[in-house]
């Protein structure tokens, strides 16, 4: 007794784009491509993560060195031209008088659209070791 075996083409591997031949959801030819696939994505989510928090700590260490310098408001202008990105931020709240106060890690600021101002150092028992840090560069 012969089987009918009846081969529809279901579309292209989602990888390496080969013809896909088998069950109608499938989207890969075999493990290797399906692996590769997701390998992918997960690199390209975690790159971007790496460079967002490269931009984070870039924005602290600019603000750090204008602490140490005793400076607590400069033109965001200014910053920009030093690398500072002013639409990251780790933290945001309502601040005193209802202001928006910002923070970049352990670091706190108010912000109008062309300057920050009151940059302040917050200090909890959890932060004293790591905001050292900043006092020692």
């Amino acid at each position: 007794m012969a089987y009918k075996t009846n081969m529809v083409e279901l579309g292209c591997c989602l990888e390496c784009g080969k013809k896909l031949y088998g069950r109608t959801d499938k989207k890969f030819c075999g493990k290797t491509c399906k692996n590769n696939y997701h390998n992918k994505e997960i690199r390209q989510r975690n790159r971007i993560r790496s460079e967002i928090i490269s931009r984070l700590l870039c924005n602290h260490d600019i603000l750090c060195n204008m602490l140490k310098l005793g400076c607590d408001s400069a033109q965001i202008e200014e910053l920009a031209g030093m690398g500072f990105d002013h639409r990251l931020v780790t933290g945001y709240r309502k601040g005193l008088y209802q202001k928006d106060e910002y923070a970049c890690f352990d670091l706190r600021y108010y912000r109008t659209p062309t300057r920050i101002y009151r940059l302040h150092r917050v200090e909890s028992a959890g932060w004293r070791l790591q905001s050292e840090d900043c006092k020692n560069q």
